[in-house]
């Protein structure tokens, strides 16, 4: 009998069955960069830290943090204050402080290669060349967390570094609104129902100003929980 097929790719975890877990938005500190493209991690764990009702006074980890709870867990809110490209550090200070289980580690963050509008849950996978994730994996060692891409388009006539560090136009700012709020449900369905839940639920979805709308029946999501 043939030997079964051994995957490398570690299995997703029940996140949704952890007590605790660390909700990291990326961003880069300061108000020269507050309304920029690359912060909307920042705007996403601000909304939820306040949906929760959670503070973000605390100053610790190289970053500024709050905790709170639901129901059956404990929560950790983190906005690291290290620049985009050194994140890493704050989130592994973090991570090993809290002594963490596997998978409870969910990083928020902005996606060129998802236009405005839509948002992708998922488990594990490549940096795409974003120096946040990349700082990341290189303090962890392992590339192994739940993100939350949040689309803010590719550029058309600049550099990727240039767009990132943009701000939104008038026109995209009332659906960056719905978007952040999507995002933030995203990262409320990933934790209480699990990564299935959260795909299902958001991965088929476009938000605008009018709200969010389901734009194809097939998710276009791998068996393995990461997308394409």
């Amino acid at each position: 009998m043939d030997e079964p097929i051994q995957s490398n790719r570690p299995e997703i975890p029940p996140i949704e069955r952890l007590g605790r877990i660390l909700l990291v938005g990326l961003g880069n500190p300061g108000s020269r960069y507050a309304r920029t493209r690359h912060n909307v991690g920042f705007f996403t764990i601000d909304d939820l830290a306040s949906k929760e009702r959670v503070s973000l006074s605390q100053v610790r980890f190289k970053g500024q943090f709050g905790e709170g709870v639901a129901p059956g867990k404990r929560l950790f809110f983190l906005k690291p204050q290290t620049f985009m490209n050194l994140s890493g550090q704050s989130v592994s200070q973090a991570c090993r402080y809290l002594n963490l289980e596997p998978g409870g580690l969910v990083v928020i963050h902005d996606d060129i290669d998802l236009p405005l509008g839509k948002i992708r849950v998922k488990w594990a996978g490549s940096a795409g060349g974003h120096r946040g994730l990349v700082s990341i994996d290189r303090e962890l060692g392992r590339p192994d967390y739940f993100r939350i891409r949040i689309g803010v388009g590719r550029p058309q006539d600049s550099q990727v570094v240039e767009h990132v560090l943009s701000g939104f136009r008038p026109e995209e700012v009332e659906v960056l609104g719905k978007v952040i709020e999507g995002a933030a449900r995203a990262a409320q369905l990933l934790i209480t129902q699990g990564l299935r839940v959260a795909q299902n639920l958001v991965n088929g979805m476009v938000f605008s100003a009018a709200g969010p709308q389901e734009v194809a029946r097939s998710s276009g999501l791998k068996g393995d929980g990461t997308d394409r």
